[in-house]
């Protein structure tokens, strides 16, 4: 991040607690994958892709709005009004899967997946409730606490997908893992957050109003989003088997860890600056992204160069010789990563101008050409292999786009800005 001070510290404080959690994440993969098969991990990938799915719109975005009041009352209330949402959208989902369970299971082509499908409903909860207790840390600057949670949140995953690997078959450590670790990572995020203080109803209903375009606006277009980025994994599950979604999820797992540790610690200090600027009427933000773009372009570069030519030798050496074609995966993801890294993390300038029909239009293009570019890739006879590689060059295009739109808004807001009256010349 460019700006100093407070920020910076931010920024640096959330990186080295992502760190440490990456390294652990990193550090047990190769016992990972000797305790679990590609199969197992094909089954959880799935798992994985319905929860973060849901996790997005759980809340209907209203999670996101907790950073914007300028009363601290107004955010207090806003992220109640999240937890009540959430709330009802775990019993509907819960009930849902519980019945059409066998029927997703089918459509999936992947009949183990059916017994924890059940489970998505409480993990998606989980992740739901960290995120609003991480946007109220966020609004209030405590970026110790945000390190702290994704660090414990790692370490409780890993803790229980190792014990349980050790002492059972299938997929449900990894599962486990998943849910105990979000459960953790938002507990640890409890501790002097301030939020025991009651909500008047009117209050509720006033800023269930007052940000009714979250629900009606990001609610889509994150649910798309989050389609975007899991559907690779459904697909090749559908089209080529839970083995090769196995292999790919594997790849997943170890190639997001530069945009996770990077970009997400990028992304929330930047939401969090951007904001405050905003709302103080400040002229930073151009300042911000200009700075943000040029070092998140820099290290997109060195990712996406490092997957192209040492992915492929160093997964089977590390990982064993049954995830060799994980690195072939990862090889192909070096173009989309790349991207990834560089323009991800800026997106959220059109959360906080609340650009949602821009977003919304970005999220429908992203999934159309992702699902797009692997379904022609199988209808073409092409392997998994091809179909990630498709899917690679499809999301990069995307990200540039995102870039764009993203940079567009922050010098209109600029322009916007120095011509109000009394803005000094």
């Amino acid at each position: 991040m460019p700006a100093k001070g407070r920020a910076s510290r931010g920024a640096v404080a959330i990186m080295a607690g992502t760190a440490f959690g990456q390294l652990v994440a990193i550090a047990v993969s190769p016992l990972l994958s000797r305790l679990y098969s590609p199969a197992d991990f094909g089954i959880f990938s799935v798992v994985n892709a319905f929860a973060m799915v849901l996790g997005t719109v759980a809340a209907l975005r209203y999670e996101m709005a907790i950073p914007l009041p300028r009363a601290d009352d107004d955010a207090r209330a806003v992220l109640v009004v999240a937890a009540i949402v959430t709330l009802g959208t775990t019993l509907a989902t819960t009930l849902a899967l519980w019945v059409l369970g066998p029927v997703v299971a089918d459509l999936l082509g992947t009949p183990r997946v059916e017994p924890w499908l059940v489970w998505v409903p409480l993990i998606a909860a989980a992740i739901t409730v960290f995120q609003m207790l991480n946007q109220w840390a966020l609004r209030h600057r405590r970026y110790a606490a945000t390190a702290r949670r994704n660090f414990v949140s790692a370490l409780g995953t890993v803790a229980v997908q190792i014990l349980l690997g050790l002492r059972l078959a299938g997929p449900g450590g990894l599962v486990a893992g998943l849910g105990v670790g979000q459960a953790a990572g938002a507990a640890s995020l409890l501790a002097g957050s301030g939020l025991a203080r009651p909500v008047a109803p009117a209050r509720l209903r006033q800023v269930a109003r007052r940000f009714r375009r979250f629900p009606a606006m990001l609610a889509p277009a994150g649910l798309l989003n989050a389609v975007g980025i899991y559907v690779p994994v459904l697909l090749l599950a559908a089209l080529y088997g839970p083995q090769d979604a196995g292999w790919f999820g594997f790849t997943q797992r170890i190639v997001t860890v530069p945009v996770t540790l990077v970009g997400q610690a990028v992304a929330q200090v930047y939401l969090s600056e951007l904001a405050l600027s905003r709302r103080s009427g400040g002229g930073r933000q151009a300042a911000l992204f200009r700075t943000a773009s040029m070092r998140l372009g820099l290290l997109g570069i060195i990712g996406g160069l490092a997957l192209l030519l040492f992915a492929r030798p160093l997964f089977p050496f590390v990982f064993g010789s049954a995830w060799e074609r994980s690195g072939a995966m990862a090889q192909a993801l070096g173009v989309s990563t790349a991207l990834q890294l560089a323009a991800s993390p800026l997106s959220q300038t059109l959360i906080v101008y609340e650009r949602t029909t821009w977003q919304l239009s970005w999220d429908v293009a992203r999934l159309v050409l992702v699902a797009g570019a692997g379904a022609v890739a199988s209808a073409t006879g092409a392997d998994a292999l091809a179909a990630v590689w498709s899917i690679s060059i499809a999301s990069a295009a995307c990200y540039a786009v995102s870039w764009a739109l993203s940079r567009r808004t922050v010098l209109q807001a600029t322009a916007d800005q120095a011509a109000a009256p009394g803005h000094p010349t």
